[in-house]
C-alpha cells in the first residue's frame, strides 16, 4: 500500500483531494500577485489578467496561466517504500529544520514556493510560486569519506538531465549550474556528521519559469528552462523531479559504495571554470590564481603564485574570461 501524504503543521501538504484547492491557491496567488501585475489593476480581473499573460508570452487556455501541478501521488506510486514524499504548497525552507524531520527516511521534502529559501553562504534563493522547483532530499550515509563530492555530483545529475530536454549547461565550482553564464539550478548540501549514520539533506532549486520581475531583484544572471526551451517545449515538473530524484539516489548509493570519484572526469567535462584566471574567498583569505579543475577529493585546484592550492569551500567572486 502506497503511504500516503501526511499532514503535519511545518507545512501545507498537499494529499490529493486537494489538488483543485491547490489550483485555485495558484490562480490567486502564484502569478497575480501585485507586483506581477501593472500599476491600477485588480487582482481578478479576467480581461487584464489575459493581457498580463499575453504580455509574458505565456499561453492562456483561461483568463490564468497555472503551471502544471506536481503530482505528489504519482511521484510517492513511483518510489514506493524507498522514500517518503512530503509535498507543500508553502514552507519557510524545505532546508529548515531537515534535523527534525519525522522517519521515514529517505524523505523528498517539496515545496511550491518558499518563504526564506536560502542558497550557500546564507544567501536567500528566490522562490515564488511560479513553477520553479524547490526540493530537499533527506538521506543516510553510513560511509563519509568521500561526502565532500556530493555537492559536486548533485550539480552533475542537474545538468545531465537538463542535456537530457535539450539544455547544455555547465557546472562551476562548487555547487551551481550555469547555462551560458546564467545561473539556472543550484545546490546546498548540509550534513549532521554528529549522528549515526551520517544525515544529510541535499537542497536543489532549479528555475522552471523565474518570471522578469523576479530577475530584477537577482545580483547576477539567472536563466529559466521556459527561456531556453520555450512555453510548448517545457518538461513536465513531476516528471523532471522523478528523475531529478532518482539521480541525487544514485549519486548516494555511489557514495555507500565509495565510488563517488567515478564521476569526477564527467563533471570536469562540464567545468566552466578550468583555465580561467579567478579570485576567491573562502571566508578567511582571497586567492588569486588560475583554476586547474579539481582534485579526487572534490577540491578545487587553484595555482597561484606562490603554488598550488587546494581549496575545499570558497566564492568564486571574480572570473576574468581570457581572450
Amino acid at each position: 500500500m502506497v503511504p500516503a501524504l501526511e499532514a503535519d503543521p511545518t507545512g501545507q501538504y498537499l494529499p490529493p483531494r486537494s489538488r483543485d484547492a491547490l489550483a485555485r491557491q495558484w490562480r490567486q496567488q502564484a502569478l497575480l500577485a501585485e507586483d506581477e501585475l501593472p500599476a491600477g489593476w485588480r487582482r481578478g480581473d479576467v480581461r487584464r489578467a489575459r493581457l498580463q499573460n499575453h504580455r509574458l508570452g505565456l499561453p492562456s487556455g483561461g483568463p490564468w496561466h497555472c503551471p502544471p501541478l506536481i503530482d505528489g501521488l504519482a511521484l510517492q506510486q513511483h518510489f514506493q517504500q524507498r522514500l517518503m514524499v512530503d509535498l507543500r504548497w508553502s514552507c519557510r525552507s524545505t532546508q529548515a529544520d531537515w534535523r527534525r524531520q519525522p522517519k521515514p527516511w529517505p524523505r523528498l521534502v517539496i515545496s511550491e514556493s518558499q518563504r526564506g529559501g536560502r542558497g550557500r553562504l546564507g544567501r536567500s534563493w528566490q522562490s515564488a510560486p511560479t513553477g520553479n522547483l524547490y526540493l530537499s532530499l533527506l538521506v543516510s550515509l553510513q560511509r563519509v569519506d568521500e561526502l565532500s563530492l556530493l555537492p559536486l555530483l548533485s550539480g552533475l545529475v542537474i545538468a545531465e538531465l537538463l542535456g537530457r530536454h535539450g539544455v547544455d549547461s555547465g557546472l562551476k565550482w562548487p555547487n551551481d549550474v550555469l547555462v551560458n553564464g546564467a545561473k539556472i539550478a543550484g545546490v546546498l548540501v548540509e550534513a549532521d556528521l554528529a549522528s549515526r549514520p551520517a544525515r544529510l539533506a541535499i537542497g536543489v532549486g532549479l528555475n522552471w519559469w523565474l518570471p522578469a520581475t523576479h530577475r530584477g531583484a537577482l545580483d547576477r544572471p539567472a536563466t529559466d528552462l521556459r527561456e531556453q526551451l520555450g512555453n510548448h517545449a517545457l518538461p513536465d515538473r513531476t516528471g523532471l523531479l522523478r528523475d531529478l530524484t532518482e539521480g541525487l539516489l544514485q549519486q548516494v548509493d555511489l557514495l555507500e559504495a565509495g565510488q563517488g570519484a567515478s564521476r569526477l572526469t564527467a563533471w570536469r567535462s562540464r567545468d566552466l571554470l578550468r583555465g580561467h584566471r579567478l579570485r576567491i574567498d573562502d571566508g578567511h583569505n582571497e586567492y588569486l590564481g588560475r583554476a586547474a579543475s579539481i582534485d579526487e577529493q572534490g577540491r578545487l585546484l587553484l595555482q597561484c603564485g606562490d603554488g598550488l592550492k587546494r581549496l575545499s569551500s570558497g566564492e568564486v567572486t571574480r572570473v576574468w574570461i581570457d581572450q
